[in-house]
């Protein structure tokens, strides 16, 4: 069977009828509309008839549009960047510790707390990022017994990874710079989290986390 595209509006009872008359199996397309279609230079995009969903491809600047109701958006890959301290800072960390925002706000002043395992600070960025180094700033009273990890997000999956376990909370300096285990990973947020509380006060703390790519 030959399936042609016209430039038409189709509800799912239409397609459903037209593709299984065709000779095609048969089709469940409950609450499914197949929208338009249509393909010209950018400057002919309809300006009227459109329904959330029509879909534009301008054959001239090689751009596809999508018409979500209310205007045409165009429908372009997203950035991907090479995070920065400012790209991480941008967005003040959330989580289930105390302060997490303390994490990423560019000041040793203070500091995250997590004195249950498993909590964490949460930094999401704003455009997905390239990640491949990060160091730390901990608390002057640790044993150095405690332990972190750092998560990333999949993007993929839609899941969180462990991405560098088993590392060490640490005194009142930073850290040098290490790889993550999983380096070079895009992604649009990472969680550092508490997987062993220091037994200084049965609490870890963080006074800053950063992050950078090094190629």
């Amino acid at each position: 069977m030959t399936i042609t595209v016209i430039p038409k509006k189709y509800t799912a009872a239409d397609f459903k009828t037209e593709y299984e008359s065709g000779g095609g199996s048969e089709l469940d397309l409950t609450g499914m509309t197949i929208t338009n279609v249509q393909s010209d230079i950018e400057a002919n995009r309809p300006v009227a008839g459109m329904i959330a969903g029509d879909v534009f491809i301008a054959t001239d600047t090689n751009k596809l549009w999508l018409y979500n109701g209310s205007e045409w958006e165009d429908c372009k890959p997203p950035s991907i960047l090479y995070i920065t301290n400012a790209l991480f800072q941008e967005i003040p960390a959330t989580g289930t510790c105390v302060s997490p925002a303390c994490l990423n706000n560019g000041s040793t002043a203070d500091y995250v707390r997590m004195d249950v395992v498993n909590e964490y600070a949460e930094v999401e960025f704003p455009e997905l990022c390239v990640i491949t180094q990060f160091r730390y700033n901990g608390y002057a009273g640790h044993n150095l017994t405690g332990r972190w990890k750092i998560q990333h997000w999949d993007v993929s999956t839609e899941t969180w990874v462990d991405n560098t376990i088993n590392l060490p909370t640490n005194k009142q300096v930073w850290t040098d710079w290490a790889d993550l285990t999983k380096k070079h990973i895009v992604t649009n947020k990472i969680r550092f989290v508490a997987t062993t509380l220091d037994t200084s006060t049965n609490e870890s703390k963080c006074r800053q986390l950063e992050m950078r790519v090094v190629i």
